[in-house]
């Protein structure tokens, strides 16, 4: 028997007025306490509500810390900007992580241009690593791994720009989700490599080439560190090696992924098939002496 009568029972999720209060509040200004300025575009936000969610905003609200703390206003730089852009943002990216802010669920959906997709998402992910928006990193995250596996009929040349874009801005080569996309161009687009612009990544940018290494040895060198070695003398194989792997790696694992080969290759070369036998001619009536 419930404690709750069926007309009282507790309320979760955005039903709960609290929440729904919270995503209201986005578009009432008269209480805010903070200005983000960027490019054209003012956002009048609560210093309470960022705070509690990225550590930059907390920091730099604080009066004794930063200026931006005694003037109430944080101006960023905009990519459309005439001046110097450099690590500057794009309004349409803050816009959305101020969304996120207050709860606001479709804030991944579309961009400036009502398009979706992964340079959007890949936007999204670099404003929300920037500010440390923890929440946000990681939701944005599993979208991403979603478009990705959404984008396998596709002919990837948009992937060495996405490639791109996310190392020139993300500060660790170890960030998840370079892993998820390097991960996906080798076991899923590995017809991208061959391609100019990639070439002309990997040489210039030699942790690139590393990364790429290294997914190479996890998944498709022999003896790989994820592959099972059942039977085969001296491998010493990671153990739980489908487990093993970060849970950051989308796990591009058949028959999921039908354009990659790796585990093609690895049944093949450890259960190769039986020679074929020799065919026997059937006598005949001249070979018989009848």
């Amino acid at each position: 028997m419930s404690f709750y009568p069926n007309d009282t029972k507790p309320l979760s999720g955005w039903q709960h007025p609290f929440l729904r209060g919270l995503a209201d509040l986005r578009q009432q200004t008269d209480s805010s306490d903070l200005t983000i300025i960027c490019g054209t575009t003012t956002h009048r936000v609560h210093k309470l509500v960022l705070g509690l969610q990225s550590e930059y905003f907390k920091t730099a609200c604080k009066p004794d810390t930063f200026s931006e703390g005694q003037s109430h206003i944080i101006t960023l730089k905009s990519i459309n900007d005439r001046d110097d852009t450099e690590g500057a943002d794009d309004p349409a990216a803050v816009d959305a992580m101020i969304d996120f802010f207050y709860g606001v669920e479709t804030y991944y959906l579309v961009d400036q241009w009502g398009n979706t997709g992964l340079p959007h998402l890949a936007g999204l992910y670099i404003v929300a690593d920037k500010y440390r928006v923890t929440g946000m990193r990681e939701d944005i995250l599993r979208h991403f791994r979603r478009a990705l596996e959404e984008s396998r009929s596709g002919d990837g040349n948009a992937l060495c720009k996405l490639l791109r874009t996310l190392w020139d801005n993300l500060p660790s080569a170890d960030d998840p989700i370079l892993t998820v996309l390097v991960e996906f161009i080798v076991c899923c687009k590995s017809h991208v490599l061959r391609k100019k612009d990639m070439e002309e990544l990997v040489h210039a940018e030699h942790q690139v080439a590393k990364k790429f290494l290294g997914v190479f040895v996890k998944w498709c060198a022999w003896p790989a560190k994820n592959r099972r070695s059942e039977g085969a003398p001296g491998l010493t194989p990671e153990a739980g090696f489908r487990e093993s792997r970060s849970s950051e790696s989308l796990r591009w694992d058949r028959p999921s992924v039908p354009n990659c080969r790796c585990e093609d290759s690895w049944e093949k070369m450890m259960n190769p098939p039986p020679p074929p036998k020799a065919k026997v001619d059937e006598p005949t009536e001249q070979n018989t002496g009848w």
